[in-house]
């Protein structure tokens, strides 16, 4: 369907909120995309680590309940400019940053924002959030 994409792009490109997560599952990472993983090509924590060295995972559900708890090994960054800024200037170049949320498209929103400052590997879990995530095989360890 090469239509498709062509709709999807225009779509976004003539959207104010380009790109949208549609278009990144098209073109992938680039300077405006972070990398889509949709939580069914997630099996274990190894497919994560997989993805890079010096891993890092970043929990973007606000500090409030009913989200209180959290992954012990997953740094909590809200998804609020200064924050995103003040959690950036602490990450080195070779980093991966792994974003979750609580359901998929706050974890896409804030890993946007974050590519706009940060150029290494960044990846944001999709179609599904913490309660998902933190079921994966060895994902504590992680």
């Amino acid at each position: 369907f090469p239509n498709v994409a062509a709709a999807i792009t225009e779509q976004s490109e003539n959207s104010g909120s380009h790109p949208n997560k549609n278009y990144c599952y098209i073109t992938g990472e680039s300077d405006i995309c972070p990398t889509p993983l949709p939580l069914s090509h997630i099996k274990s924590a190894a497919d994560i680590a997989s993805l890079g060295e010096n891993i890092i995972l970043v929990d973007v559900r606000p500090k409030r309940e009913p989200y209180l708890h959290g992954l012990k090994n997953a740094e909590r960054v809200p998804n609020k400019p200064k924050k995103i800024a003040k959690f950036l200037k602490t990450v080195a170049d070779d980093a991966t940053i792994v974003v979750f949320c609580a359901e998929g498209t706050l974890a896409f929103h804030a890993a946007k924002a974050m590519r706009k400052a940060f150029k290494g590997k960044l990846v944001w879990i999709d179609n599904g959030g913490y309660e998902d995530v933190k079921q994966i095989k060895g994902i504590q360890k992680l």
